[in-house]
């Protein structure tokens, strides 16, 4: 028969293994609880007056707006651009309230701030948005004046203003969109509470970040040829990619904001984790390009690239760790950044 001090550690063990399962338990439940609140929530300790837009070159959806003029309505400043994965991940949920609660009193106005070059022309930005099925204002932010008059650092981001003018609530990236929707409700006076489904799954940790290409912006470079930034060299892949490094092979032509492929071959290679893949591309005319996984060609990988913008090049049945190969079957392919992860749908 155990003695005392025997049982006691047994006790312990089952203990300790309990409160393992609850906290596991309590997790999974978590994860698909909803929110109902009639108090704001992650309210900024210090509210403060809302910065108006500043030095916009033009709007589409709406005359211009000024935050003076929207004083007595709900107004959230969105800051996005139409290539940013992340932003468009956030575009469902951005509809979703226009739809919801346009004529309840919300204003979005969706600032839109350019990465590249040619997000700047205003045709390129309102085909995206017609594209997109955006019909909420939409901002044209090219010299980033009001991003800066906002202190914001990062897209998606946006700042919830209450009828009196002051930001109250803000958040940066993706996530919290139960979270914000209760706060435009309580900000709306639409104290009843309703069930706000909580939200999607969080990328993980391990999924490779965005990444750029051209010389200004690029991490993870791993070919052993330094960048000749700003003209044509021949490049070749490294002996081994560590995790998340990509390499380059043949004739390319590196610039500050995009690589530029010089002939037929030339590859870029990719050490990644994630459920998809997602670039920002575009040509000087359509361009054909091939796609491996691991080095096996993927169906329908014969993908024409047109017009600057994102593409989304794959996706597969989860997350894994792999090997992606872009390889450009004529001279001329431009490419930006690479995203992973759950793309745009």
């Amino acid at each position: 028969m155990p003695n005392k001090h025997t049982l006691k550690i047994i006790a312990l063990v089952m203990l300790i293994v309990a409160v393992l399962i609850l906290g596991i338990f309590n997790q999974k439940n978590n994860s698909q609880t909803v929110l109902h609140s009639k108090t704001l929530i992650k309210v900024l300790a210090q509210p403060y007056p809302a910065r108006d837009f500043q030095n916009i070159s033009g709007w589409i959806n709406s005359e211009p707006l000024s935050i003076k003029q929207l004083r007595g309505k709900v107004v959230l400043v969105d800051f996005w651009t139409y290539t940013c994965v992340n932003c468009l991940r956030t575009l469902p949920y951005l509809k979703d309230w226009h739809a919801k609660y346009h004529d309840q009193g919300l204003v979005i106005v969706g600032t839109h701030a350019p990465f590249f070059n040619f997000e700047h022309e205003e045709s390129n930005v309102r085909k995206a948005v017609k594209d997109l099925g955006i019909h909420f204002p939409v901002a044209l932010d090219n010299t980033l004046a009001t991003w800066r008059n906002y202190y914001n650092i990062a897209c998606p981001a946006y700042y919830l203003i209450d009828k009196s003018g002051m930001v109250v609530y803000k958040h940066v990236s993706e996530g919290d969109y139960n979270i914000t929707e209760n706060n435009i409700r309580y900000l709306l006076g639409l104290n009843n509470s309703i069930e706000v489904a909580a939200d999607a799954t969080v990328p993980s940790s391990k999924q490779t970040p965005e990444t750029y290409l051209g010389f200004s912006r690029s991490t993870r470079y791993s070919s052993p040829e330094e960048m000749a930034m700003g003209t044509t060299a021949t490049y070749t892949y490294p002996e081994n990619l560590n995790d998340n490094a990509w390499g380059l092979r043949g004739a390319w032509t590196i610039e500050a904001e995009k690589i530029i492929s010089k002939k037929v071959g030339a590859a870029v290679k990719f050490k990644f984790y994630g459920k998809s893949i997602a670039a920002v591309m575009g040509a000087s005319k359509p361009t054909k390009i091939k796609i491996l996984i691991d080095g096996t060609e993927i169906k329908n990988s014969n993908l024409i690239i047109k017009n600057q913008t994102l593409y989304e090049l794959v996706t597969l049945p989860q997350a894994y760790s792999a090997t992606f190969e872009l390889i450009s079957q004529e001279p001329g392919l431009e490419i930006y950044v690479f995203s992973f992860g759950n793309c745009c749908s």
